[in-house]
């Protein structure tokens, strides 16, 4: 009975952050992969399988994911690891009744290197203008700066995000719901 009421709860909390970001105008999502959606860093050289990764999912971000995914916001990873494939499939086991291929992945691949290089001074900007453009030619979705929420544990990411002016919030370890309620309640 316990397990069916916090999820509930955590079904509640997750749609009224959607909510909240629908009434402040978010219509994109940019999640960190290492250290935001999963408690772990891989360095982008994860040998384990999706299996064992997807056991490092965070519940709260599980909730929020399924919770975006059931909203018209559309949703993005951003990541400097180099094994898009892997998150994905990571993400296919740890949310099995969300159509996660809807999630665009934009990761630091032999192939965007080569054709992006890196850029690290401009944090995740590169992956998120990616995006952008991707969403305006494939989806005619015009976004502005401030429709743009980065969640990222790189402060400097989230620094660079803000400067772009976009909404953009650190993920620490501690990272719950309630937190993420909290930033929406308070920043948003």
């Amino acid at each position: 009975m316990k397990i069916k009421k916090d999820r509930d709860s955590n079904k509640r909390i997750s749609k009224a952050i959607v909510n909240m970001m629908l009434k402040k105008d978010v219509k994109l999502v940019a999640l960190d992969f290492d250290k935001t959606i999963i408690s772990v860093h891989t360095a982008g050289l994860w040998t384990d399988g999706p299996e064992k990764l997807s056991d490092f999912v965070r519940p709260c971000f599980k909730h929020l994911i399924e919770a975006i995914l059931g909203s018209t916001i559309h949703l993005c990873v951003v990541t400097y690891s180099m094994q898009p494939i892997l998150i994905l499939e990571t993400l296919r086991i740890a949310l099995p009744k969300c159509d996660v291929d809807r999630i665009m992945i934009r990761a630091n691949t032999p192939e965007w290197l080569r054709a992006h290089g890196f850029a690290a001074y401009l944090g995740k900007q590169q992956h998120l203008a990616s995006i952008i453009t991707e969403m305006s030619n494939l989806r005619g979705v015009v976004l502005k700066p401030p429709n743009v929420l980065l969640l990222d544990d790189d402060l400097d990411n989230v620094a660079m995000a803000r400067e772009f002016g976009h909404k953009a919030f650190e993920i620490r370890d501690q990272i719950t719901l309630e937190i993420l309620m909290q930033y929406a309640i308070t920043f948003l």
